[in-house]
């Protein structure tokens, strides 16, 4: 019920003509599916994607990368030179821990560096991500907290101290 929630948010940011950057894990996933039906063009690195079928409006680019099946993800060397050359009016980020202190965390270093490309490249950058990753830590930082909005089901104090939180 917290991720339907939280993806039902982030879908409304999304509008006909964007270009998004839609991440991996699954929050982002179910809000793939969401938002198929808008005329919109998405880069991904989500392996999900591939057993979505039937009608679809959006264009979708799957970036290239190694495999990591833990998280349905694509990332490494080929997925970072890729997003050097990419820029995105929103991208749609997940998390594995966001700490008021240390910001936004993720269990690889590839991912870090991944979900960093991606932040710097955006014009609009919104974590979605449910209340229970707050005040978690996983291995390696990504990115602060000073230029994202955060989509999730619930606020939380000290979180919406150091960033913006959609929450309806």
């Amino acid at each position: 019920m917290k991720k339907e929630k939280t993806t039902d948010i982030a879908a409304n940011l999304i509008k006909d003509g964007d270009t998004i950057y839609l991440d991996s894990g699954s929050t982002c996933s179910i809000l793939f599916k969401k938002i198929l039906g808008k005329k919109i063009t998405i880069y991904t690195s989500n392996t999900d994607i591939f057993s979505v079928s039937g009608e679809i409006l959006a264009e979708v680019i799957i970036l290239g990368g190694k495999f990591n099946p833990m998280n349905s993800s694509l990332s490494g060397s080929l997925t970072e030179n890729l997003l050097k050359n990419l820029y995105f009016n929103k991208s749609f980020l997940g998390a594995n821990g966001i700490d008021e202190k240390l910001g936004v965390t993720t269990p690889t270093i590839e991912e870090a560096n991944k979900k960093r490309l991606v932040e710097e490249h955006s014009d609009q950058v919104y974590l979605v991500c449910d209340s229970s990753k707050f005040h978690n830590l996983s291995n390696v930082k990504a990115f602060d907290l000073k230029d994202v909005a955060i989509v999730s089901d619930k606020t939380d104090d000290k979180i919406s101290e150091k960033v913006s939180l959609i929450v309806k």
